[in-house]
């Protein structure tokens, strides 16, 4: 009997958590039912509505959203707690199998109460792209890009801390294609997916950071986090 092992993605918004999970359902991981058509994701953003739903209670419970996130790990409500436990059991199979949404950097600990044995892996981008993306968004999804940076800023140092308490992979989504592609083979390996993965294509990077300044805080934070993806390189092994 195959095993059941729980992969759980992490990274900022707009940062590629979509082209990894693709990645990874493509090499065979199982997602359930996610979003696969998206105005802002050339390939949807390979969520599940009801884990997006559950992220949304979880933060309001403090009058915190996915633009306005809590300074540390958000509390879990007892009644999260049941629907977290009757989505995993509706997700839960054997083999490889996981999801994403980026607001799992706050809400982690919740997840990990009940599958403590989660596979974690995160993908990394550039402070001016990601802001610059969200920029791009129209209506109640646009961020301006002051503003982006600052979220850029609170979601990577959680996961920087995170990445110091638990040593998971970082894989680098501005690096060039083929270095890309050998980074998620090695996460997909590393996981024991046997497929290989064709998901990614360079259409799913359509954000460049001319002209937005990055100030010396983001610029530490994303040094810090690209020697992370370094020194995560081993992991992936």
């Amino acid at each position: 009997m195959t095993l059941s092992t729980p992969v759980i993605i992490l990274g900022m918004h707009r940062s590629g958590t979509s082209s990894l999970a693709g990645s990874l359902q493509a090499a065979g991981m199982s997602l359930d039912e996610v979003n696969t058509q998206a105005t802002h994701n050339a390939k949807g953003n390979r969520e599940h509505q009801r884990i997006m739903q559950l992220h949304e209670s979880v933060f309001a419970n403090t009058g915190h959203a996915w633009n306005r996130p809590p300074p540390h790990e958000a509390q879990w409500q007892a009644s999260d707690r049941r629907e977290r436990d009757a989505i995993v059991a509706a997700l839960e199979t054997s083999g490889v199998w996981g999801f994403k949404d980026p607001r799992t950097l706050f809400t982690l600990s919740g997840w990990l109460e009940c599958l403590p044995e989660a596979r974690l892996v995160a993908t990394l981008r550039h402070p001016g792209r990601v802001a610059a993306s969200l920029a791009a968004r129209g209506g109640a999804l646009h961020v301006a890009p002051s503003r982006g940076l600052e979220l850029w800023r609170h979601y990577n140092r959680r996961l920087l801390s995170l990445w110091h308490d638990y040593r998971f992979p970082i894989i680098d989504f501005d690096a060039e294609p083929a270095t890309y592609q050998r980074s998620v083979n090695a996460v997909c390996a590393r996981l024991g997916l046997e497929g290989q993965s064709d998901f990614f294509d360079t259409s799913l990077r359509r954000s460049a950071a001319e002209g937005i300044d990055i100030d010396d805080e983001c610029t530490e934070l994303y040094e810090s986090l690209r020697d992370a993806c370094l020194a995560s390189e081993g992991l992936s092994s």
